[in-house]
Parts: C-alpha cells; structure tokens; sequence
C-alpha cells in the first residue's frame, strides 16, 4: 500500500483549508459492493487526496473511494457493504476525532493501515470503526450438550472471544454461514451463542419495568469491539427475559432456520445445551 508521503508526492497539490474538521481519514484497500447512492465527481486533476478531504469535510459522508479518475462520497449504507481486499483501490474512512484546523497538506491527519488478515477457514473480516475485525462461526461436534461456558471456552480454544453483532453485514455472515451448517447436517435449526450477557438490574422478576432493559440495552457486552448493536435483530416478543429454573434468561442465541426467523436473535438460559453441535461465534483483531 502506498504511503500517504508518497502520494503527496505523486499529487502534490493540497488544497487550501480554513474551516475545521473533526475527522481523521483512514485509507485501507478495499471495494465497495455498491455505489449506486453515492455522488461521484470526475473533475480533471482530482486525485486521492481531493477525494479524501472532501469527504472529511462532509458530515454526510461515512466512506469514500477513489477509482478510475472518480470520487465516490457515499453515506452510511454503502461502509457496510466496503470489502477489504490486496488488489482493490483506496478507500477511506472517516474517523471521528478532536476538532482541530485541517490543512491537508500535514500528514497527521491521513493514514493508511497496512492489508491485514483473518485465520483461515470459517473467518471473515469486518470494518468496527476505524479496526479489523475478524469474525468466525467456529462449530465443535460433541457426544454431549454444552452450554454457554463451553461457547466461551471453544472460543478460547481459537485465540479469541466470544463476539457480539456489529452489524447487519455482521449478521448476515453468520446467518447463512450457519444455515449452511444447519443443512448439512438436517437440522431444523443451528443456534448460535453470541456476545451478550443480561445486566443484574435487567434480571428480577419485573425487569420489564426497569428504565433501560429494552432490548439489547438490558445487556452488558464484553466484546469491547462493537461500535454498534446494529447486528441484533430480536424475534417477536424478545428479549422476555422468562424463568428456566425461577431464573431469568441472561445469554443470547442467534437462530440459523429456514424463514423469517432465521438470523433473529432471542434470549436463553446461560445453562441451555445445545444438542449435537455447540456453535459460537468468535472475535479476533485482524493481524
């Protein structure tokens, strides 16, 4: 990847800044898998630099990319569907940071992060913020049921944590990868532990009426990546916190079936066995 001196070098003209901004741009290699809600500009001698600026100046823009002689600036659904890859050209991405005077011309406020990658196998990399993430739908075929300790252990097991849902990209990665497993293994349905464990003042008996247990917000998390809960998509009527055992279901699954359920998330007993496969999803930064 090139270095930001370097460019300044091959595009040497700056522009010439007097407002403020409190972005910083990260510029990553990557692809963007749609840019069909973006506003494009083509003007002669616009380079990477131009491009980057005028996106950090933007509020409305949350990822930009520059190729073939054009500027895409693009909103927020178009950062979700950016793929990192070796051979794609520059993107970048603002990140939100002190509010200071910009003059692009100083390098500080440009960097570049270096292609990174994830384990081999079920993993795939995601942008949290200004990081790579990897996440892995990691399974384990045992002769016996295992619970939510037994999740956290397999992902030990694999140098990572148990993983929350960032994103819908996020969820939807583990959804179809988890029905590919739920199939070929003629399940009904494969369920999938994730990051998520309920916060004590969400877990009496009249939780419901408890200021801030609504939905994932009845959680603590400690997967200290996520940005975002974007990624939980609750069944109808979850999280309900029900009794297993007079005690209130504290963990959460996601649900890899056939229908409108399939990628939805519900609330479960810490101590459920899931039987046959015990299947978890596991967090690394991407190296």
């Amino acid at each position: 990847m090139y270095k930001l001196l370097l460019l300044l070098q091959i595009f040497p003209f700056c522009w010439s800044i007097n407002s403020t901004s409190k972005y910083q741009m990260i510029l990553v290699r990557g692809n963007l898998g749609s840019t069909n809600n973006c506003t494009s500009y083509s003007e002669t001698n616009f380079n990477l630099i131009n491009c980057t600026v005028m996106c950090a100046r933007s509020e409305l823009c949350s990822v930009t990319q520059f190729q073939n002689d054009t500027c895409f600036l693009c909103g927020v659904p178009a950062r979700s569907s950016l793929e990192i890859s070796n051979d794609g050209s520059f993107i970048g991405v603002p990140v939100l940071t002190k509010l200071r005077t910009w003059n692009p011309c100083v390098t500080s406020l440009i960097t570049t992060i270096l292609p990174k990658s994830c384990p081999p196998g079920n993993w795939k990399m995601f942008l949290r913020g200004s990081d790579y993430w990897c996440l892995g739908l990691i399974t384990s075929f045992a002769p016996t049921r295992k619970n939510y300790t037994a999740a956290v252990n397999l992902c030990s097991s694999q140098n990572s944590k148990i993983a929350g849902l960032n994103s819908v990209e996020e969820q939807v990665f583990i959804r179809d990868f988890g029905n590919v497993i739920r199939a070929s293994q003629l399940l009904p349905e494969l369920r999938v532990w994730v990051d998520g464990m309920r916060k004590p003042k969400c877990a009496s008996s009249d939780w419901q009426f408890v200021p801030g247990c609504d939905y994932s917000n009845a959680f603590d998390f400690t997967d200290t990546s996520l940005v975002s809960r974007d990624g939980y998509t609750w069944m109808d009527g979850e999280p309900n916190g029900m009794l297993d055992n007079n005690v209130v279901q504290s963990c959460i699954h996601m649900i890899a079936t056939t229908g409108y359920r399939s990628g939805s998330a519900d609330d479960i007993s810490c101590n459920f066995s899931t039987p046959k496969i015990l299947a978890v999803v596991c967090g690394q930064k991407a190296t």
